[in-house]
């Protein structure tokens, strides 16, 4: 995938999440909030209002994911290439 093109989806995820936030702060209602912040090897995870706890557990499972997805690529990429190594030295 070309890396433009990743950074016009990233702008245009960016731009959705802002107008969704727009949108909910207008028509009011409880403000919930939650994340997870990977510091190093140390997570800080956060949750405030009703919904809170709920969303710094999805917050925690997105941030799994998302650290497992980065190991699954950098280790492909590490034996890709060693194997392109292995090729050439032949």
């Amino acid at each position: 995938m070309n890396p433009k093109s990743l950074v016009g989806f990233g702008i245009v995820i960016v731009t959705a999440g802002l107008f969704l936030l727009i949108i909910g702060s207008l028509q009011g209602g409880s403000e919930s909030t939650g994340g997870f912040v990977l510091v190093g090897p140390f997570p800080l995870v956060f949750g405030t209002g009703p919904s809170g706890g709920e969303l710094a557990m999805l917050s925690i499972v997105a941030g799994g994911i998302m650290i497992v997805l980065l190991l699954l690529f950098a280790w492909r990429k590490l034996t890709l290439t060693h194997e392109g190594k292995a090729e050439t030295d032949k």
